[in-house]
Formats: structure tokens, sequence, C-alpha cells
């Protein structure tokens, strides 16, 4: 469905209420990034000037995921970061990747990047790719999550201090941030 500024308004004044801030994501899983809809959307919700200018609000993801879904995903995230960018200035664009082949891609297009590392709880993924996402962000912000499940069928989950461990790999290997 298309995000509505109505919409985005009641989540962004709940994160208000919370105390917290919110990184709006403009397109969902679904949405076709570069569709003539989904543009006409995203121009309504970005200038409207209580969304904009909402004291909850951190910034964009432009999408989740996006080379992972569509190798051909960089027209769009062009279209997407130039169209944010000419509504709000004050506000970072983000993208999330899980792998350095795409983030290497989508770096071009996004102030901050999320990397995405689903890690093993006992391996050095998180160290190695967020240290090769800070060499592609140069200088730029990086931010990572760190999952708190397996992707593989066969490997553990991690427990609360592995996922400490591997957020404490993350913020030594340069990540600004990290969540989990």
């Amino acid at each position: 469905r298309a995000l509505s500024a109505d919409q985005a308004l009641k989540d962004l004044d709940a994160c208000y209420e919370a105390g917290i801030m919110m990184i709006m994501n403009l397109y969902p899983l679904t949405d076709e990034v570069d569709s003539v809809v989904d543009i006409v959307s995203r121009i309504r919700l970005l200038s409207d000037e209580r969304v904009i200018n909402h004291p909850a609000l951190y910034g964009y993801v432009i999408k989740d995921e996006p080379f992972l879904h569509d190798q051909n995903a960089g027209r769009g995230l062009e279209i997407s970061y130039r169209l944010v960018r000419e509504y709000d200035t004050k506000h970072p664009v983000f993208s999330v990747e899980p792998h350095l082949t795409d983030i290497k891609k989508t770096s071009r297009y996004v102030d901050i990047l999320i990397g995405d590392f689903y890690a093993s709880a006992t391996s050095d993924g998180v160290k190695t790719r967020t240290e090769g996402s800070v060499e592609i962000m140069n200088g730029r912000p990086l931010f990572t999550l760190i999952e708190a499940y397996s992707a593989q069928k066969d490997d553990k989950f991690p427990n609360g201090s592995e996922v400490r461990n591997n957020m404490w790999k993350a913020y030594l290997a340069g990540s600004m941030a990290s969540g989990y």
C-alpha cells in the first residue's frame, strides 16, 4: 500500500510519545521503487511539511536489500534518492544490504548504509563484513544490524553473549551504530 502522510504522522507521533526516532521505510518489499504510482505517492508524502519537520523523523529507508531482490535496482534507487533530496535535505537516506558486492552498488545512492549481516554467532562474518563495508563507505556512516537468529537451517541461534560479542565486533570494525 502507498504510505500516506496521515499514516506516517500517526507512526511518527507514536515514536515521539515513546521518546524514539523513526527511520521511515518509503518502499515496502512488494513495491517497485521506480513505478509511477509509487513516485507520486512519495512526492505527496515528502512534500508534506508536517512529515519532514516532525521531531521524531530520523531519516528514510529507500529500499530493503534492493540488489538482493533486483540486480537492476540502481535506476530506482537513484530516482528515490534524488526525490528525497528534492524535498528534504536535512534527513539522511538509508538502505539495507547483506552482501559486500551489493553494498558497493547500493552505497552510491545513500547517505548511511545499514549492513544486515546474517552471520553465525561463532563466526567472524560480522567483523569481516563490517570492515569491508566501512572501506566501501569511505568515511560515510555505516550502521550494522546483528541478526539474533540464524539464516542457516542447521546453525544454532545466538545467545545474548554472542549477540553482544557481534555488536562489539561491529563497533570495533568501524560501525557507527548497531541494532539487532
